[in-house]
């Protein structure tokens, strides 16, 4: 009957739309991740040509603590718990994959979300369609 198929619809649509909602959480994640590692990058670059030998070590949980360098080698975790001495350089490789894997999902998501968004205008014409049609 006409309006199962009205309540298929809006069914339809509010499935796409919580859709949309969860994806767009999930780009604005990707978009916070990617403007971190970027400033990371920035801190690291700073640090690497800074002729200071005292620097502000997180504690973790927004506590610092004056430190000195006695190296500008870093201890760089590589995942499993594994800790690796890398120069400067080397982080800022790795810093550039994540940036790199990072762009890439981003691309991946905001056109799954183009096509979620087209998705629902067309669910949306449909259901206009069909209201136009009944009066």
């Amino acid at each position: 009957s006409e309006e199962e198929m009205d309540a298929e619809l809006i069914y339809k649509a509010q499935a796409v739309q919580k859709e949309i909602q969860e994806m767009e959480g999930h780009a604005n994640l990707i978009e916070r991740e990617l403007g971190e590692l970027h400033q990371f990058k920035k801190d690291l670059e700073s640090l690497e040509k800074s002729p200071h030998r005292e620097v502000l070590s997180s504690l973790g949980k927004g506590v610092f603590m004056k430190t000195e360098m006695k190296e500008k080698e870093l201890f760089v975790e590589v995942g499993a718990g594994v800790i690796v001495k890398k120069t400067p350089s080397q982080t800022r490789e790795v810093i550039d994959s994540q940036i790199k894997k990072i762009s890439e999902a981003r691309l991946h998501t905001l056109s799954r979300l183009e096509l979620y968004h087209q998705a629902l205008q067309q669910l949306v014409r449909s259901i206009q369609e069909q209201q136009t049609q009944k009066e």
